[in-house]
């Protein structure tokens, strides 16, 4: 199965997707589970075969192998990976966020709508809401995670010439994304609803926040510390 993934092309085709998902799925497995993984995969690993087991198959091994270095190349080049591997991928890993906690003139925070399924497939939250971030990418610094930021999410906001430390710094755990460390910069939009062209979000006062549509670790943790963040600066 392995001489049918091309590591070295980025662009994925449907097969290599499938089995992509399928071997990262058995790396988080074994990571969940405490066992090691093989010494070839785990020095490309940078962050299940055919089943859940933990224990590793010479072939499971060397499909791994391809894949991580198809990953590898994909991410290198800034091409996208398919939904399913980008996805399961994550769940292998520790992964960074920067999230901005848009405040209008009134208190209120802004936040942006996944979209749905029929919109992204993979989507592990759809229609939930949630501060707008995004997870960096391999080669990403922390400014240039923010400017992407900006632009993906239409926030009309300054960019600073150099970008401050967090406001806030949480470790949190996603259930269908794994660890992650949130980056949460908390900012005033000067133009209050103006702060943003997008048409997927809305501010809310806490007061009046729908925390039942929340992705759930924005509910729980980044949106209330995001709040904090916000009085204690006033």
């Amino acid at each position: 199965m392995a001489e049918k993934i091309n590591a070295e092309n980025p662009e994925w085709t449907s097969e290599e997707g499938r089995v992509g998902a399928v071997v990262l799925k058995k790396i988080h497995q074994t990571l969940r589970s405490g066992a090691s993984l093989p010494w070839e995969v785990q020095e490309l690993f940078i962050g299940s075969g055919p089943n859940d087991n933990t224990r590793w198959r010479p072939e499971e091994e060397e499909i791994a192998v391809v894949v991580l270095k198809k990953i590898e190349q994909t991410q290198e080049r800034n091409a996208r990976i398919p939904g399913r591997v980008y996805e399961a991928h994550l769940r292998t890993k520790k992964n960074i966020s920067t999230e901005i906690a848009l405040f209008n003139g009134r208190g209120e925070l802004y936040l942006a709508r996944r979209p749905s399924l029929s919109e992204v497939p993979t989507e592990p939250y759809p229609g939930k809401l949630h501060i707008p971030g995004v997870l960096h990418m391999r080669n990403e610094i922390n400014y240039a995670a923010y400017r992407r930021l900006l632009h993906e999410e239409h926030l009309i906001i300054d960019s600073p010439a150099e970008l401050p430390d967090p406001d806030v710094t949480l470790e949190v755990w996603d259930e269908k994304r794994g660890y992650y460390l949130a980056q949460v910069y908390v900012v005033e939009g000067t133009d209050g609803e103006c702060a943003t062209t997008s048409l997927q979000g809305a501010f809310f006062s806490k007061d009046a926040m729908p925390w039942d549509e929340l992705i759930p670790t924005h509910r729980d943790e980044i949106v209330k510390a995001a709040f904090e963040a916000y009085r204690a600066a006033r």
